[in-house]
């Protein structure tokens, strides 16, 4: 709700949510925006250079406030975590939108699609994984059901 009241009531923000419906946008291009927005939703007072350095600010001031441990809930994502959050937020809407997914490019430069689905083959099928990790109907799996077999 706190963002689309602040896509509502900014253009810049929305302009950069915007860029996320290109067709061919480039990962650097993406995390930028991404940042932005992530240090809008925050509200950023200080202004500051990058969401590592905001995090580190917030975790900070709030340590010193509380004299207790912040809760790590709290913060706003890694800027590694935010890039994988992107890739995947871009590579649903350009299949939502039907654009051609091709990570061929000339220029040599890293296209969010092609670094997504490289992404994705790394992950086990999902018949894989009930092979690994069986089910009894009765209930959850005991230890000793649990296989440790690898994907075919």
């Amino acid at each position: 709700m706190k963002l689309v009241k602040l896509l509502l009531q900014n253009d810049s923000i929305r302009a950069l949510a915007l860029k996320f419906y290109e067709p061919d946008c480039l990962e650097d291009e993406l995390l930028q925006c991404a940042e932005t927005i992530t240090l809008a939703l925050y509200k950023d007072k200080e202004q500051s250079s990058s969401l590592g350095t905001f995090r580190y600010n917030l975790f900070s001031t709030n340590l010193a406030k509380a004299k207790k441990e912040t809760p790590l809930e709290c913060l706003p994502p890694t800027s590694p975590a935010l890039l994988q959050h992107c890739k995947r937020v871009y590579y649903q809407i350009q299949v939502w939108l039907q654009h051609r997914l091709d990570p061929a490019c000339g220029d040599g430069q890293d296209r969010v699609i092609f670094s997504f689905r490289s992404c994705l083959k790394q992950i086990p099928h999902q018949k894989n994984c009930y092979k690994r990790f069986p089910v009894d109907a009765k209930g959850p799996a005991n230890r000793s059901d649990v296989t440790a077999e690898k994907p075919v």
